[in-house]
């Protein structure tokens, strides 16, 4: 299990699309069987960040469909 806030989140990958390591933050990310994204109410999201944090969403939903 991994235990996110929302703002960790973001934080992770806005960080890894400036820095080129989105391949592997998403990897990581889907690893645990269970991710737990705590907050995510709490924050207002920009588009880019609503935008990546729909692709872990929605990786991690594709890759328990195909398992």
């Amino acid at each position: 299990m991994l235990f996110l806030t929302a703002l960790e989140l973001v934080t992770q990958l806005l960080e890894a699309e400036q820095s080129g390591t989105m391949h592997a933050l998403f990897k990581r990310l889907a690893k645990p069987e269970v991710l737990v994204i705590d907050e995510v109410g709490y924050i207002p999201f920009g588009r880019e960040a609503a935008n990546l944090f729909f692709q872990v969403v929605n990786t991690r939903y594709l890759q328990r469909l195909s398992d």
